[in-house]
């Protein structure tokens, strides 16, 4: 007797549950397929019109600027501006080698105590003006105007 009330009480919860499905499909199928209201296509054409398209000249150009198999993080478009004047020790006085990072390309970090900004350089990358010359185990050899100095960990 037991398992004739389980079986009834299953076929009951799957009735109203498939009812439920059911009316729920029906009520919420009206709203799929209603049109699209004037107001959003007018927001949908004012956009488009408003965003400037330019020639496939203008992006082919863009395009052919750029090399595409660099590694290493980008070069930036702006030069730091080193006041006359100053001697090459005045100007890493504030900068800290924080640490080397190892890999297929060795990576410095160095920190300007002063602007206080972190840099992540490679050999070859510039600091403003000062030139990663070179990156060792326990220091960086920096370069500018021809001197050299290395900052240690």
């Amino acid at each position: 007797m037991n398992f004739i009330l389980i079986n009834r009480l299953i076929l009951v919860v799957i009735l109203i549950v498939s009812g439920l499905f059911i009316f729920d499909l029906y009520f919420s199928a009206s709203n799929i397929y209603r049109p699209i209201t004037s107001l959003e296509t007018k927001l949908k054409t004012i956009s488009l019109k408003e965003k400037e398209i330019k020639p496939y000249s203008y992006y082919q150009q863009e395009i052919s600027k750029r090399d595409l198999f660099q590694s290493g993080p980008l070069k930036p478009k702006y030069k730091k501006v080193i006041p006359a004047g100053l001697t090459f020790k005045e100007l890493i006085k504030n900068l800290h080698l924080l640490g080397i990072v190892s890999g297929e390309k060795l990576q410095v970090i160095i920190e300007d105590k002063k602007l206080k900004k972190t840099y992540f350089l490679y050999v070859g990358d510039y600091l403003g003006e000062v030139k990663v010359e070179g990156i060792h185990s326990e220091s960086v050899i920096l370069e500018y105007k021809g001197e050299r100095i290395s900052l240690f960990l």
